[in-house]
């Protein structure tokens, strides 16, 4: 269970067999054709439009919607996609921050060729009639408001991806990790005010980034049965500077069965600068600045183009979904600079 956060490249791993005993096997690398063959599927559908678009950029496009929520507040909503989206993802911005925060991790995953929005909460920086309460203050309407917002982006998406059939996957950072985790099965304190389920039967699978583990909302995982990605460094000390284990609880009590959990040496709750500053307005020791982890970022982005691949693609699971199911598996490794655990 000891985390051992070594100063080796962090393209190196040792190896471990999944299962309860997850004993160590070998040292292991990501394999190469991995992450080439995963670069290259980012382009596989990929086509320039023909004349320039201002939001366009990199092979994706940029936007913003501006819809009513279902309890008649106005929610903005980033909008981040490939031209021709295969899937959709939902992603649900820390407690502070904004979806702009966050235009590396989502230019990155639509490039893969995915539709991504991402409501903009009352707690953002970027909210026009923000909420900000402290951690000490009652969350119950700022609780209510987010799973408000978050229900009606979702029935947005599905809209506008045929492809995905109707499904997407649930992402978050932070608290909108915790967020997420509930959508897709995870059990929660239902808010004063709230009539929807708190559960969607068409979150088919979820990336949870930094998972806090707050003591809000009365959180339970053991029905959280969908394909689970749960992320966190060695040092992502921010609430109640959590231990790894701590972050990592949402991948141990949930039900076993196309779990991750996955652990960089030397990443914080931030990833250095690349997410929420310079507008975060918290900052404390658990916290501080650092400069942007670049390295321990592209590591995550191996290991989620291959999540992906496996779990949020057209269904039923064709070759590709298994390979890469596979191709998870045998990266599984316990000790080292990046960890991927397997249940």
């Amino acid at each position: 269970d000891d985390f051992n956060a070594s100063g080796a490249s962090l393209g190196l791993l040792e190896r471990h067999k999944s299962g309860p005993s997850l004993q160590p096997q070998r040292t292991c690398a990501v394999p190469l054709v991995l992450t080439l063959t995963l670069a290259a599927a980012a382009t596989i559908f990929w086509f320039a439009p023909t004349a320039a678009v201002p939001n366009y950029r990199d092979g994706v496009y940029y936007d913003e919607l501006q819809v009513k929520t279902y309890d008649d507040r106005s929610l903005r909503i980033a909008s981040v996609s490939h031209p021709f989206p295969i899937g959709a993802i939902l992603f649900l911005h820390g407690f502070g921050c904004a979806p702009r925060h966050y235009d590396r991790l989502l230019g990155r995953w639509a490039g893969m060729g995915y539709h991504v929005l991402a409501p903009v909460f009352p707690d953002s920086a970027d909210h026009q009639d923000p909420i900000r309460p402290t951690w000490n203050d009652d969350h119950d309407e700022l609780w209510r408001m987010r799973l408000e917002d978050a229900a009606r982006a979702a029935d947005e998406l599905v809209a506008r991806v045929p492809l995905a059939e109707g499904l997407y996957l649930a992402a978050g950072h932070s608290f909108g990790a915790l967020q997420a985790g509930v959508l897709c099965g995870g059990g929660a304190t239902r808010p004063a005010g709230y009539s929807r389920d708190l559960h969607d039967a068409r979150c088919r699978s979820a990336i949870l980034l930094s998972h806090g583990g707050m003591p809000y909302y009365n959180l339970t995982y053991k029905s959280l049965a969908v394909p689970l990605l749960v992320q966190t460094g060695s040092l992502d000390f921010w609430f109640s500077k959590a231990e790894v284990q701590e972050h990592l609880r949402v991948f141990r009590d949930s039900p076993p069965g196309h779990k991750y959990g996955l652990v960089l040496a030397g990443a914080d709750h931030f990833f250095g600068e690349l997410f929420c500053w310079p507008d975060w307005p918290m900052e404390s020791n658990a916290t501080a600045r650092r400069p942007a982890q670049i390295e321990q970022f592209e590591a995550l982005q191996v290991i989620v183009a291959a999540f992906l691949q496996a779990y949020n693609t057209p269904l039923p699971p064709d070759r590709r979904a298994l390979w890469a199911m596979q191709t998870l598996e045998g990266m599984a490794c316990r000790r080292g600079p990046v960890q991927l655990l397997l249940r």
